[in-house]
């Protein structure tokens, strides 16, 4: 890892970028996947990786009344115990880490992934028309991310994952 981001316990990457996968393989990453603490599966087992991917877009999700204190909770209690958070960058997270001071890295994918940031959702998963929404957005996450006051950002370039920056 880079040593100017050995410090940073959070890293707010776009989706698609590899957060579960790096969390899986390096233990001092979360993935603090949204959906997870936000909603409640209409499913009794419990959820393997590229079955919440799939129920993403399905419908099939129901809003957990504690949501989003719950969340912001976790967020808290993870930061606490000095792990390093993987987030998908929103509203939400930004305005909770801009109130609590603390700094983060903004990771997202250069414009020109769109088509490899398409075939990367429906790999793992996810339906056609969510890889298409998603992925289509691309370019305007780009500028969009340009704007926020991160104190760390990393393009990621075709081919790269987060593991290519953080393992």
């Amino acid at each position: 890892m880079n040593k100017n981001l050995e410090n940073i316990q959070v890293f707010l990457c776009s989706s698609g970028t590899g957060k579960s996968y790096l969390a899986k393989h390096n233990k001092n990453f979360v993935d603090m996947d949204i959906i997870k603490t936000k909603c409640h599966y209409n499913l009794s087992s419990e959820l393997k990786d590229d079955e919440i991917e799939s129920l993403k877009s399905s419908g099939n999700l129901e809003i957990n009344k504690n949501y989003p204190l719950n969340y912001l909770n976790v967020i808290t209690a993870y930061l606490k115990e000095g792990k390093k958070l993987l987030l998908v960058p929103s509203k939400l997270e930004l305005d909770y880490l801009k109130e609590n001071k603390v700094d983060f890295c903004l990771i997202f994918p250069s414009p020109d992934c769109e088509e490899e940031y398409f075939k990367r959702f429906l790999k793992r998963g996810n339906s056609e028309k969510f890889s298409k929404e998603v992925s289509a957005r691309i370019s305007r996450f780009y500028e969009e991310n340009l704007k926020i006051d991160a104190k760390f950002k990393i393009i990621l370039k075709k081919g790269e994952f987060l593991t290519d920056i953080l393992n």
